[in-house]
């Protein structure tokens, strides 16, 4: 897993939500690795070399917290010479416009931000002793050409 810095709160949460959802699904927490770095194109770049560096072991996906972590991390891996998504899945966050301008085309998690941008809206001019309240939206995978189907062992 490709984090952001580990004080940037709204990261933290989303990869703090990744490792649940993985251990939900009976991944041990021993094999899931984080690998925190700044949120850019280079961050994602550094931390695909670093993975190599310390050892990229039997990893074979990589989920990153944004897009941008993920298509730097596709061009640290294709310089290293690993074919994505032959031999290593990589996911992104957010599913920017650049995610389908990259080869491979790059599989993401998006959000609804227009819908959440508008109910931010209408909470924030609501009156002024209303309740806090908690907006809850549901994402959408987008499954492009950055992932391949793996059997389990």
């Amino acid at each position: 897993m490709l984090g952001g810095p580990r004080k940037q709160a709204a990261v933290t949460a989303r990869t703090a939500g990744f490792v649940e959802g993985l251990e939900e699904e009976g991944v041990a927490p021993g094999d899931i690795r984080i690998v925190h770095g700044q949120l850019t194109r280079l961050g994602g770049f550094n931390a695909a070399q670093q993975l190599f560096a310390e050892g990229r072991g039997s990893i074979d996906v990589v989920v990153a917290a944004n897009d941008l972590l993920a298509i730097g991390a596709l061009a640290g891996f294709r310089a290293r010479g690993v074919t994505v998504p032959a031999e290593l899945s990589v996911t992104g966050f957010d599913d920017i416009q650049l995610a389908v301008d990259v080869t491979p085309r790059l599989t993401t998690m998006a959000l609804p931000l227009a819908e959440a941008g508008a109910e931010a809206i209408r909470l924030a001019v609501g009156t002024a002793d209303v309740e806090p309240a908690h907006l809850m939206l549901r994402g959408r995978l987008v499954v492009r050409d950055s992932t391949a189907s793996r059997q389990s062992p």
